[in-house]
């Protein structure tokens, strides 16, 4: 399941000719919120959030580089948090939408979701998560395992997208949130489950590729 929300400002949008210009530097306020069964209302514990802030620019207005990746856990009660950051120099050429950040939550057995920001500016040099102090739901994944191991496939790949096949080693940046992915797709695999991707060949290719660290090195225990 990807849940993606995204406002209709147009200045979320970068700057046309005689518009304000992006900020020379970018900070970002604390994030806060809890995660909740959108079925029992409970908290979930365990669940790995990550945020991240992508830097665009270029003629079609791509991704250029990550100006800031963390990742985390929630708690016994559900809660997360993201301390504030920068300020960070903007690389020139680039800026950050006003939907920026996004969150990404993950947890076993739930369909993943990923937010963008509810609203924002090009403009705005500190930025805020809008949905900060909220609740955040997730929907208990019921299909069976083959459906399961599609659905981690898919979210795999777009991580590979996003992370991984830039040249770069950001990816080493969320160890949390993809360890978890990784311990998904391999606890599918050793079930017989082959739909599960095998990502030490997928994501491990591409670190080796670029001179990254081993996904093992990063990911710490990965059973």
């Amino acid at each position: 399941m990807f849940t993606m929300i995204l406002a209709g400002c147009p200045s979320q949008w970068p700057p046309l000719l005689g518009e304000p210009p992006s900020p020379s530097k970018y900070s970002g306020e604390e994030i806060r919120g809890r995660v909740v069964d959108q079925e029992t209302g409970g908290p979930l514990s365990g669940v790995v959030v990550a945020v991240t802030w992508d830097l665009r620019g270029g003629f079609h207005g791509g991704h250029i580089k990550w100006l800031h990746l963390a990742d985390t856990v929630t708690d016994a009660k559900g809660e997360f948090y993201f301390p504030a950051w920068g300020p960070i120099r903007r690389p020139h050429g680039t800026t950050l939408y006003g939907q920026q950040p996004w969150l990404i939550f993950f947890a076993p057995r739930y369909h993943y979701s990923q937010l963008a920001n509810e609203r924002g500016s090009y403009t705005d040099s500190l930025r805020r998560w809008y949905g900060s102090g909220k609740d955040f739901t997730m929907v208990p994944f019921r299909g069976s395992d083959k459906e399961y191991a599609t659905e981690i496939e898919t979210l795999a790949a777009d991580q590979y997208d996003r992370f991984f096949s830039f040249g770069t080693c950001d990816w080493e940046k969320l160890p949390r949130f993809l360890r978890a992915i990784y311990r998904e797709a391999e606890g599918l695999r050793r079930k017989g489950i082959l739909e599960a991707p095998e990502l030490n060949g997928f994501w491990g290719a591409a670190a080796r590729k670029h001179s990254c660290h081993a996904l093992s090195d990063v990911f710490g225990d990965m059973s």
